[in-house]
């Protein structure tokens, strides 16, 4: 026979995280902050990146850094946004 701990109190599903939900990855200007992003990951570029394509949901391009992919073609399955700041 199971019983109810009653010291549980109930909270809503959208109290759960997924850790790999809603992940990000970032771009030094050297390697990735977690490992290289694919089609669910959000990917931050954040130093100048020059090498292969790669997949990503949403790709963000901060101010000043250089992005250029060397060869392929890019894929981004959701937003674009190229940010930037008085000098760039």
């Amino acid at each position: 026979m199971t019983t109810k701990d009653q010291t549980t109190s109930s909270f809503p599903i959208d109290s759960i995280r997924n850790s790999d939900y809603d992940k990000t990855t970032t771009w030094n200007g050297t390697a990735w902050s977690h490992s290289a992003p694919d089609v669910s990951d959000n990917a931050v570029i954040d130093g100048s990146y020059n090498d292969k394509c790669f997949s990503c949901l949403n790709l963000t391009v901060n101010a000043g850094k250089d992005f250029t992919i060397a060869s392929d073609t890019q894929f981004v399955a959701g937003d674009l946004l190229l940010k930037s700041d008085a000098a760039n």
